[in-house]
């Protein structure tokens, strides 16, 4: 439960960061699909809306959330992720990203996510590959997302 607790104190302030004014072209939608294979246990299907706001330079922070499926399990649930993330110029990022997916009809539902990822983007789209923890067990993923500026 404390880590409901620290993830919605998170989501709060990245709320207040995205909803302070700013630019048009600071703030970004983009609309995701990805893979995922959880070490020894599945694999993981997942579609993703996700909100960012350019703090300062090329730091953004954003949330991401949406739906997923597990594939051997047939299992259903809600990923939700907090993401710092690094722009480049020359049309790649790093980010990081730190939430909670909620999954139905399982012992545990609620299960704490950490990872990093990196990747190529352009005006319109991203392509990157995320490695990193679920439930403490290792998963490894790749996005594609479309973004509407």
């Amino acid at each position: 439960m404390k880590t409901l607790a620290r993830f919605a104190g998170l989501a709060s302030l990245a709320l207040a960061l995205l909803a302070a004014p700013g630019s048009a072209e600071a703030s970004e939608v983009r609309l995701g699909v990805g893979a995922d294979w959880w070490q020894d246990r599945e694999a993981i299907f997942q579609v993703n809306l996700g909100f960012e706001a350019q703090v300062a330079g090329p730091l953004a922070m954003g949330l991401r959330f949406g739906g997923l499926y597990m594939r051997d399990s047939r299992d259903f649930g809600v990923p939700a992720d907090l993401i710092v993330k690094l722009n480049f110029e020359q049309g790649f990022y790093l980010e990081g990203l730190a939430g909670v997916w909620t999954v139905v009809r399982e012992n545990h539902p609620f299960n704490s996510h950490f990872a990093g990822g990196i990747g190529v983007q352009g005006k319109a789209a991203s392509l990157g590959v995320e490695l990193g923890v679920l439930r403490g067990e290792p998963i490894y993923g790749a996005r594609l997302a479309y973004y509407f500026h």
